[in-house]
């Protein structure tokens, strides 16, 4: 399996990956975390929840769902997660700056 990222012109990498549909998705090159908006969810029912990953490595992945674990058992507000993480705060898809 190779690798393909698109830079963009602030030298950011944008991962590029296929789908088994042959889709492609071009995904930003800094994640996003919606663990702020985790507890307001939770008051109005939602009850499940879905981490998505790309590359990162099995000790990552462990780091990561640990601090989200913290934000579903209430222990966290999901500020400091994503904070700590270095991430977007925000929800959802991105248009970026394609026309």
């Amino acid at each position: 399996m190779h690798r393909v990222d698109l830079r963009d012109r602030a030298t950011t990498d944008h991962p590029l990956l296929a789908d088994v549909g042959c889709r492609n998705t071009v995904y930003n090159g800094t994640a996003q975390s919606a663990a702020e908006y985790v507890p307001e969810m939770k008051k109005l029912g939602l009850r499940h929840f879905r981490v998505e990953l790309l590359r990162e490595d099995a000790s990552a992945t462990t780091a990561l769902l640990d601090r989200y674990a913290l934000v579903l058992a209430g222990l966290d507000d999901g500020r400091s997660t994503w904070r700590q993480l270095k991430v977007l705060n925000q929800l959802g898809v991105t248009r970026g700056t394609l026309e």
